[in-house]
């Protein structure tokens, strides 16, 4: 489990999402498409789960909580079958974090 959440690291979490993330890639073959298209909603239940645990986080707490989300949300980006999906931009912008919390992390 990620530091003081319920979200697990492993098992549909944060790793599992990330590993789907990079075997996707950039691909845009018909099975590529099935798979993220079987994984969509999952993924996006699970992006609502980072996003309801880091809302009340500082910066610097949610990136120890959950230290590789900036990749995974990076590498779906990429993906046009992701992309494409309305409900994973809204819940993509709800998990980026803002201009100044970076700032903090440069600080």
């Amino acid at each position: 489990m990620a530091k003081g959440t319920s979200i697990p690291t492993s098992s549909f979490g944060l790793e599992y999402w990330l590993n789907k993330a990079v075997e996707w890639g950039q691909t845009t073959t018909f099975q590529s498409q099935q798979d993220v298209c079987l994984h969509l909603p999952k993924l996006q239940e699970f992006l609502k789960q980072i996003y309801g645990a880091i809302q009340h986080m500082s910066t610097t707490s949610a990136l120890k909580s959950f230290p590789l989300i900036g990749q995974l949300l990076g590498r779906l980006c990429w993906n046009p079958f992701v992309v494409a999906d309305g409900k994973f931009i809204k819940i993509f912008r709800q998990n980026c974090f803002s201009s100044e919390a970076i700032y903090e992390l440069e600080a």
